[in-house]
């Protein structure tokens, strides 16, 4: 029986070095890329990210622009959407939301504020 590979910072970064990028190093090199996102290493290992998939707040904060209300921008983008839950900025696009449609003189009901979309900030302001 072969013996289990101790996962080294050094070693990851041996192995992360023979791949293009991310996505190269989870397909090619699954025990490290497992090991390296167990450990915490991932992020340091300095491969790129590939497409479109870096969600960046002025990225979320166009598509929900885009989207005119949360419940729209969940829908059409969950990806963006989850990612600005988890990171806490579901509040503060609200805000943009709502001072970009001030500032048109626009009533949109759709950009309202919906009895759930108030609930989904209140419970996201108190975790």
């Amino acid at each position: 029986m072969a013996r289990p590979i101790k996962w080294t910072k050094k070693r990851l970064q041996e192995v992360a070095s023979e791949c293009k990028n991310k996505k190269s190093f989870r397909l090619g090199a699954k025990d490290a890329y497992r090991a390296a996102c167990f450990y915490g290493y991932l992020d340091e290992l300095g491969l790129a990210q590939t497409g479109p998939r870096l969600w960046t707040y002025e990225a979320i904060l166009a598509k929900a622009i885009e989207s005119k209300s949360l419940a729209v921008f969940r829908k059409s983008y969950k990806s963006a959407y989850s990612i600005a839950s988890a990171r806490g900025w579901l509040s503060s696009l609200k805000l943009e939301l709502l001072q970009l449609e001030s500032s048109s003189g626009g009533s949109n009901t759709s950009s309202q504020c919906s009895a759930f979309e108030l609930q989904e900030l209140y419970s996201e302001s108190l975790s």
